[in-house]
Formats: C-alpha cells, structure tokens, sequence
C-alpha cells in the first residue's frame, strides 16, 4: 500500500518565513482571545484572563532574547479592538502593562524553578506554576 508523503516547498523550512508564520498565528491566537475574553460583561467575568494564558505560551516557546517583540506584539491590538462602553480610554494602557507584567514574571519563573515550563511533570512543579501565577 502506499503512503502519502507531503512535501513541504522550500519556502515553508526557510526559517524567516517559520519566523514569521509563528507571529502571524501569535497575533491571531491573541485577537480571538482578546475578543473572546472582553465578551464577558463586567458582571460575570471571566475566571482566566485568555490573551493571558496565550501571551504566557508565547513567551515560554521563544528564547528570552526575543520576549520584547512578543511583549510589543499584543499593543496594537489592545489599543484597536473596541472596548465595552463606560471603560475609560487609559484602561487598555494600564491593562496591557499589568498583563505585560504578568507574563514576563511568570515566565521568567516558570524558566527560573521548573527544569521544562512547557510541561508540568510533577506536583511541585504544579505548586510553582500557580504560585507564579497568582501570588
């Protein structure tokens, strides 16, 4: 029986455009939960902050070198999605900077206390997760 073999073309292992192409999906992946997360009313809101968890994956799978491009990346789509009525205009700015924040010292500690952050094998590396995350 045969099997199908895909090919992949040149230009998809050319590793600027793998480069790129992962942005791309960050950036979307980013929008749809942003949008996603501010479609929850002020009154019921959402128990996990989802750009959040995005941006914390992206920083986790990218060297440290790299963390003020994706830390950047997520402004412009904060700034020009619409906000829900009666948010002042300031608030997008001072959201971004603390979910900024956020990420950068989690994932500096996820780096720091855990042999692998993209994998959590034990319970203490768990306990460490939610530490960095809520504490």
């Amino acid at each position: 029986m045969d099997t199908l073999r895909f090919r992949t073309s040149a230009a998809v292992r050319w590793p600027p455009f793998q480069i790129v192409l992962k942005f791309c999906l960050f950036e979307v992946a980013f929008y749809f939960a942003y949008r996603y997360g501010m479609s929850f009313s002020q009154v019921c809101a959402s128990p996990f902050w989802f750009p959040d968890s995005v941006l914390l994956c992206a920083l986790l799978l990218c060297r440290p070198q790299k963390w003020w491009i994706i830390l950047l990346a997520p402004l412009p789509i904060r700034l020009l999605v619409a906000v829900p009525p009666g948010v002042p205009s300031w608030f997008p700015l001072i959201a971004y900077g603390i979910d900024s924040a956020k990420g950068l010292a989690t994932a500096a500690a996820l780096r720091r206390f855990i042999r692998n952050p993209l994998r959590l094998e034990t319970l203490r590396e768990f306990a460490w997760y939610c530490c960095s995350r809520w504490c």
